[in-house]
């Protein structure tokens, strides 16, 4: 019965049948500044994301916080903030990250995996979408087509072949397999098999030209929601586009 959010404030719960809310915070004034959350597959704890803290456990049962495994001593070492994070099983989640671009952490052994082919096209990581065959990567450089299973870029899609912007702020792929992205400059959907792109601006409908950091949804119909600085905008399953 309780939604869990991430906020600047802290970490605050909402219970569905009281309406009410609460705020945890740690005593060393370190878990504000939130910016991303994930429940754990076989614990009853959400790892979470913050500019101070960096990443640490928060357990549901005590209503306590915890430190994660860091062997490494990672989080002292880099500096970098989470906006976004996706389990790609029970052990591994992917980070969406400010300074490092897109990194892997293992809640189970507490190690650290960096790609460097990421870094060399962007710092900034702000959402990805994960696929069989493709990890689709936004960033404040363009949006990144890597191989899944060898994480290779494949292609770096930007203004030059297509996108009508390079900041890169969600991404989501409908029913028919075409990927859409929502950017600073409006929203875009690519086609991967003939790589080709169209483009969509306020005359079409959108609430703005600039969409937030990893806020969009696909409901069980198959529809896609955008969120941006001015509302939300919904692409429907049934949406035809000519590329």
């Amino acid at each position: 019965n309780e939604l869990w959010m991430a906020t600047w404030g802290g970490l605050c719960s909402f219970d569905t049948k009281t309406k009410q809310m609460k705020l945890y915070n740690d005593s060393d004034e370190k878990t504000i500044q939130l910016s991303a959350l994930i429940k754990l597959e076989k614990e009853n704890k959400i790892l979470v994301g913050g500019n101070k803290m960096r990443l640490r456990l928060f357990d549901l049962n005590t209503h306590t916080w915890q430190p994660i495994k860091d062997p490494e001593d990672v989080l002292t070492k880099r500096e970098f903030r989470v906006r976004y994070m996706h389990a790609l099983n029970e052990d591994e989640i992917l980070l969406s990250s400010e300074v490092v671009n897109l990194c892997k952490y293992n809640i189970k052994t507490g190690k650290f995996t960096f790609y460097n082919q990421f870094q060399k096209v962007s710092g900034m990581s702000t959402h990805c979408y994960i696929t069989d065959d493709f990890w689709w990567i936004g960033t404040n450089d363009g949006l990144i087509q890597a191989d899944a299973k060898t994480q290779k870029i494949i292609q770096l899609w930007d203004k030059s072949n297509g996108l009508s912007d390079k900041v890169i702020y969600s991404v989501l792929p409908d029913n028919k397999g075409n990927i859409w992205v929502g950017t600073n400059q409006g929203l875009n959907a690519i086609d991967p098999k003939t790589r080709k792109s169209k483009k969509y601006n306020e005359s079409d409908g959108l609430q703005s030209m600039e969409f937030n950091t990893a806020s969009c949804f696909k409901d069980k119909s198959g529809n896609l929601w955008f969120g941006g600085v001015d509302g939300f905008n919904k692409v429907p399953v049934n949406a035809e586009q000519q590329m």
